[in-house]
Order: structure tokens, then sequence, then C-alpha cells
């Protein structure tokens, strides 16, 4: 679950909870360069500003003053190239030539 809590000025209190879908839309960042002592450092200047603002999402609630939360799931399967894979290498079957495999012990 991923929860976002907006900041506010003078105390206001959130509009609301929104369940809403996680924004895809990357953070912009900016740095600063400083010279401490003869060696670079950079820092963030900004913080919050993203590319853009997608309608309906975690941070579109957000910035319109709600509390946002979005239940994740995380799938690393490319569902795409899986079909693609099956069809390429066992003409759609999804299982491979070549001896049997059991789970189960022989007796």
């Amino acid at each position: 679950m991923n929860m976002n809590v907006p900041i506010l000025d003078n105390g206001a209190e959130p509009l609301g909870i929104r369940v809403v879908p996680i924004s895809t839309s990357p953070l912009v960042m900016k740095y600063a360069k400083e010279n401490l002592n003869g060696a670079n450092s950079y820092q963030a200047t900004n913080t919050m500003t993203f590319d853009r603002r997608d309608p309906d999402t975690d941070v579109d609630a957000l910035f319109a003053g709600y509390i946002t939360l979005t239940p994740l799931h995380f799938d690393l399967t490319f569902q795409l190239q899986l079909s693609q894979w099956r069809d390429h290498l066992h003409n759609g079957s999804g299982d491979c030539a070549g001896p049997k495999i059991s789970s189960q012990h022989d007796e």
C-alpha cells in the first residue's frame, strides 16, 4: 500500500481520502553545484516537481489536497513477450520438447 499525505498551508486539513492509481510521471530533479573545501557537492534544489500531472492519479489528488491510497502489486512477467516466446520455442504449447520431468517420486 502506498499512502501520501499532502503538505497544506496554515494548518489546513486534507479534503478527504482518494484511492487512485499511482502516477507514472517522473520527478523532475534540479541540482545546485557547490564547492566545499575543493570538493564538488550537488544538492537537490526542488521537491515534488513532476514532469506532468496526469488526471485521476495519486499526484493529481495529492496536489489537489487529498490523502492518497494506492494498493500496489509487483508483477515482473512481461506478458507480451511471454506468448511470443512460447510461440517461438514451443509452437504455442508452453511445453518444452524433451524428457518429461515429474514432481512425484518414483517408487
